[in-house]
């Protein structure tokens, strides 16, 4: 899967799951970023049989923070209910194919940080945030910077293009 494709048949429909409050160029990229840096887009399950699962590789212990967290669990509950997901194992399990719940929670756990989201040009913070919501048990910085400006090429080409940006 491209970048391009995810971000335009998957995180923007995802979007449209939950408040508009949560759709932002910065939130997009930031999604975008993370499911490289977790799965490149490759893997819809943790090589080796892990427990972490879909694009952007949630572990229930994530999922189950973005049900219960005082920022983010009424939305996330709500969203997954009324998909059909009443706790966080099913959760868990479904968000490894169900790539729209998959970018609800995803965006969720990037909200339940206090800070504001980076912007373009702040790719340490980008990492910082990153650390701080997914916990990767092997961070890999050596392929942060490149993840975080190809996410950033993608949006900036889709407010760029009329035809795109129209939904």
């Amino acid at each position: 899967m491209t970048p391009e494709f995810l971000h335009e048949q998957i995180i923007l429909p995802g979007l449209g799951l939950i408040a508009p409050r949560y759709n932002s160029p910065k939130a997009r990229a930031m999604l975008i970023a993370i499911a490289l840096q977790e799965s490149g887009l490759t893997y819809r399950q943790q090589m080796n049989c892990g427990p972490a699962r879909g694009w952007w590789q949630f572990e229930w212990i994530g999922v189950r923070g973005a049900r219960l967290h005082h920022r983010t669990g009424p939305e996330c509950r709500a969203v997954c209910s009324t998909m059909g997901y009443k706790d966080a194992d099913s959760t868990h399990l479904a968000i490894k194919d169900n790539d729209l719940l998959a970018v609800a929670v995803a965006r969720l756990c990037l909200f339940s940080y206090p800070g504001p989201l980076p912007g373009e040009d702040e790719v340490v913070e980008g990492w910082v945030q990153y650390l701080e919501r997914w916990r990767p048990g092997r961070p890999r910085r050596e392929k942060w910077e490149r993840n975080y400006r190809v996410a950033w090429e993608v949006v900036n080409a889709m407010q760029a293009d009329p035809l795109l940006s129209q939904g």
